[in-house]
C-alpha cells in the first residue's frame, strides 16, 4: 500500500463538505484553512477582555472560518434561520456544545477527501528514485 499524497480536495477544505449532524446540514470548511487562521490570529491580537466578549469572538471566529452554510436549521417556531454570519454567531453562542462538535467534524479528514480517492489506489506502484 502506498501512501496517496494527493487525497484531499482543495474546494472542500476552503468550501466546506456537507456533513449532518443534530437532525441539521453543516457546510463546514477544514480547520486550518486560511479564512479560520485570519479569524484566530484577528482574535489572538484583539483579545477581549470580558469572558462574555471573549465567547462571541470565538464564535464569531468559528462561524466565518469553518461554517459556510446549513440546511434545516430552523427556530423556535420551525421557521428556517437564513445563514449569515451573525445569525452563525447567535446560534453557536446559544448551543456551545453544538459548536464544539462542529469544530471537532472541521478536523475529521474524511470529510475532506477528494471523491474519486477509491480509484486512486488501483493505480500501479511507483518507486522513487533516489539517484
Amino acid at each position: 500500500m502506498a501512501f496517496n499524497a494527493e487525497q484531499n480536495d482543495p474546494a472542500k477544505i476552503d468550501g466546506g463538505a456537507w456533513v449532518e449532524l443534530r437532525g441539521a446540514k453543516w457546510l463546514i470548511a477544514r480547520s486550518g484553512n486560511a479564512a479560520y487562521r485570519e479569524e484566530l490570529e484577528a482574535l489572538r491580537t484583539n483579545l477581549p477582555e470580558s469572558q462574555t466578549e471573549r465567547m462571541e469572538a470565538e464564535a464569531r471566529a468559528l462561524a466565518k472560518g469553518i461554517l459556510r452554510g446549513w440546511e434545516d436549521v430552523v427556530d423556535r417556531n420551525g421557521d428556517p434561520i437564513p445563514f449569515t454570519v451573525a445569525n452563525a454567531t447567535r446560534v453557536l453562542l446559544d448551543n456551545d456544545d453544538l459548536a464544539i462538535e462542529l469544530a471537532q467534524e472541521s478536523r475529521r479528514r474524511e470529510h475532506f477527501r477528494r471523491e474519486d480517492i477509491e480509484d486512486q489506489g488501483k493505480k500501479p506502484r511507483q518507486r522513487s528514485s533516489t539517484d
